[in-house]
């Protein structure tokens, strides 16, 4: 699946170079800015991939399970 074509080019790259695309960006997020992060990495229409980049971070598994 090579995502959305257009508009939202965010979308059009390879969901392998998203998934390392959004890891980098979880370990350089600022704490006031990772919520939003989140929420952008979950919209991705590669659902499966975008939840295991988020449960790849510490500081979301560490809030859902702490």
């Amino acid at each position: 699946m090579n995502g959305l074509n257009g508009a939202d080019d965010r979308f059009a790259e390879d969901e392998h170079q998203r998934f390392a695309r959004y890891l980098h960006e979880l370990a350089v997020v600022r704490d006031e800015d990772e919520d939003d992060l989140v929420t952008r990495i979950l919209r991705d229409p590669d659902t499966t991939m975008a939840q295991s980049a988020i449960v790849r971070h510490p500081s979301t598994v560490e809030r859902r399970y702490c």
